[in-house]
């Protein structure tokens, strides 16, 4: 089929998907509405990074830690203005002029996103589009295709989480809605690609391996089903299989640094140390603009007890990313088990002016204060 009828004919697969979701969405009350919301919102939060460094690869626009704040508003900011409204049912009554004002879906709406701000986009019409009881089928720029699946695929399984039973099967049979969406497109690794974190999120794990097989039959070299096979095996506790899985990927896709970094995480989980930090220092060489790769990078080598190499990666990384938590948080830490307390205290305070609501902020200063 020709690539541009067979992408209208997505476009109507998803249209029908979406349309039935609707249907399904617009009969919620408002005290499961906002069960779904507030865990979408969590949600979003808690991959604000990992989506910001996936924007910045894949568009090669802003910087990761420009495009965190901007997935942490629409994650936080956004939810909290939205949180308390009433979206469902009667949401104002004025009995002197005997109105009353009752709130009703519009049904499915389009989301088109950009790729300047592709995941934040996705975050915040979601949140906005469920919690007025709608649904909403996004139209992703084309320089931003994979950032946006995975901004979507983060949000989307906490949909189901906290339903009453009356309406999970009018769920599920959305969902058959949205599996044979991507069928249309089984040609493409992304649509198995899909396929497979749909299966897993619902807990059919089978069919997510065989999904993610199916992707990397079509496409040899694609890394993301090579890193959510292993992620797969990982949560089965098979980590062998994981091993040789993320060892196959690299052989395809020497650098992919997504790969490399898997790879040393499951080293670390193995206690085999040593190979990790490798692993591990070439994700961080390979993109060295996400923090969380050379966070990772340092804890392994305080791990193999190179805490000077250490705080040598983390002062190098918090240069390049001057407000990042975690960074902060390990420099101050390390800097006070390496008896340079003076230092230690000066991360501190960074932190708790940044963050003057962190736990962990508070208990270093109090810590290292003496107070």
């Amino acid at each position: 089929m020709d690539r541009d009828l067979k992408s209208i004919q997505e476009a109507r697969e998803c249209i029908r998907a979406g349309r039935k979701a609707a249907a399904v969405f617009a009969a919620f009350d408002q005290a499961t509405v906002n069960r779904v919301v507030e865990g979408m919102a969590r949600a979003a939060q808690k991959a604000a990074g990992e989506l910001a460094r996936l924007a910045v690869e894949e568009t090669g626009f802003g910087v990761v830690e420009d495009k965190i704040e901007k997935n942490l508003f629409a994650a936080r900011n956004v939810y909290e203005y939205a949180k308390d409204l009433k979206t469902c049912d009667v949401i104002a009554e004025d009995t002197a002029r005997g109105v009353t004002e009752i709130a009703s879906p519009v049904g499915l709406i389009a989301g088109v996103t950009p790729s300047t701000n592709p995941t934040s986009t996705i975050i915040y019409k979601a949140l906005i589009s469920l919690k007025a009881r709608n649904a909403v089928v996004f139209s992703p720029h084309p320089a931003a295709v994979r950032c946006s699946v995975e901004a979507a695929r983060v949000l989307a399984p906490l949909s189901r989480q906290g339903l009453p039973e009356r309406y999970r099967s009018q769920l599920n049979t959305a969902l058959e809605e949205y599996r044979q969406a991507q069928l249309v497109t089984a040609d493409r690794p992304e649509a198995h690609l899909n396929l497979g974190l749909l299966a897993q999120a619902v807990g059919k794990t089978s069919a997510a391996e065989a999904a993610y097989r199916t992707a990397l039959r079509l496409d040899p070299a694609f890394a993301p089903a090579y890193a959510n096979l292993a992620d797969l095996y990982r949560a089965l506790d098979r980590d062998e299989q994981g091993e040789q899985v993320l060892r196959e990927g690299l052989a395809a896709a020497p650098d992919d640094p997504a790969l490399h970094h898997a790879l040393g995480l499951l080293l670390v989980r193995e206690k085999r140390l040593p190979e990790a930090v490798g692993e591990l220092a070439r994700a961080a060489e390979l993109e060295p603009d996400n923090p969380r790769y050379a966070y990772v990078r340092a804890l392994a080598l305080q791990g193999v007890g190179q805490p000077k190499k250490a705080l040598a990666v983390l002062e190098a990384a918090q240069h390049r990313h001057p407000t990042n938590r975690d960074l902060l948080v390990a420099l101050a830490t390390m800097n006070r088990d390496a008896g340079d307390r003076e230092t230690a205290l000066g991360y501190a305070r960074k932190l708790a002016e940044l963050n003057p609501d962190d736990a962990d902020a508070a208990t270093l200063l109090s810590e290292l204060t003496g107070g």
